[in-house]
Order: C-alpha cells, then sequence, then structure tokens
C-alpha cells in the first residue's frame, strides 16, 4: 500500500480519480487537478494549462502524479 507519499492526481472530479483520491487520502497527501471549466471547448488544455502546471510540479517534490482525466 501506499502511504505517506505526496501524489499529484490529474481528474480527481471523474469516477474513478474521485474514488482513488478517497481511498488513498488517510494516508497521503493529495493534490488535485480538475479542469472544471466547461466553456472550453476544441483547446488543448496541455498547452492552456502548461505554466501552472510546470510551476506546481516545479515547486513541489511528488513522488507520484497520476493522469485519470
Amino acid at each position: 500500500m501506499i502511504k505517506n507519499k505526496k501524489i499529484l492526481v490529474f481528474g480527481s472530479n471523474g469516477f474513478i480519480g474521485s474514488n482513488f483520491c478517497q481511498k488513498i487520502s488517510p494516508k497521503n497527501i493529495i493534490h488535485k487537478v480538475s479542469f472544471k471549466n466547461k466553456n472550453l471547448k476544441n483547446i488543448n488544455l496541455g498547452n492552456y494549462y502548461f505554466s501552472d502546471i510546470y510551476s506546481l510540479i516545479k515547486k513541489n517534490n511528488f513522488d507520484y502524479i497520476l493522469n485519470f482525466h
């Protein structure tokens, strides 16, 4: 089991991501990234949020980065 780890989770609002965060969060530090803005259509989110995501990863020393997006 994963314990005492810093985990970055993309897509934490979806079914799989939310269930994962519920099960793993009591033993770990979870950082959630979600793209809830429904007005964004046909935009490459990787490029749109690159600077924000890059600075988040650079500032923190994550043990795992998971993508459920």
